[in-house]
């Protein structure tokens, strides 16, 4: 609005014979003035304060990062030592087997049953694993397209200008 009579007492100035409304019109302009100077500084402020959330979403990618990575890297050591641990029953048991002190067949279903157990319990930590590892993942602001059309207005991208008016004003919002 302020760009557009900013236009009309421009067009209205090469008129000589149209002072009277060049003059109520810059009585208008004037006025205007102090909420365009407001508008200007909070949208300074927002732009800034767009930029420290821009940051603070960084510092919290980041930790979220080496979180997963340190998930990532617990769920590894906690498979390898699944899989030592089974290796080192399934010698035990062997070697038991080999010198006679337990019957095959009840030591087979005791080592099968042993066996389905830690089984159970490795696909259980397995599956807390993964469900912590899915609340790390990084959730991207945006995604959210309120939140992209309101980071698009703070940055200065703007849809096309479609009048001529339009156009002329966001030439002349340029120089303020």
């Amino acid at each position: 609005m302020y760009n557009q009579r900013l236009a009309a007492a421009e067009h209205l100035q090469a008129m000589p014979d149209k002072a009277s409304a060049l003059n109520q019109l810059l009585t208008v302009l004037e006025e205007m003035l102090p909420d365009v100077e407001r508008e200007k500084q909070e949208a300074a402020d927002a732009k800034q304060y767009m930029t420290e959330l821009e940051q603070l979403v960084l510092q919290y990618a980041e930790k979220l990062k080496s979180a997963r990575h340190t998930v990532e890297k617990a769920k590894k050591a906690m498979e390898r030592a699944t899989f030592l641990k089974r290796q080192a029953e399934d010698k035990a048991e062997a070697a038991k087997m080999a010198s006679g002190l337990s019957g095959s067949a009840s030591s087979l279903s005791s080592a099968i049953g042993h066996m389905e157990n830690l089984a159970q319990a490795s696909l259980a930590a397995a599956d807390a694993a993964n469900r912590k590892a899915s609340l790390l993942q990084p959730v991207s602001v945006e995604d959210n397209p309120d939140i992209k059309a309101a980071l698009d207005a703070v940055t200065g991208k703007t849809t096309t200008v479609s009048t001529l008016t339009d156009r002329l004003a966001a030439l002349k919002s340029a120089k303020l």
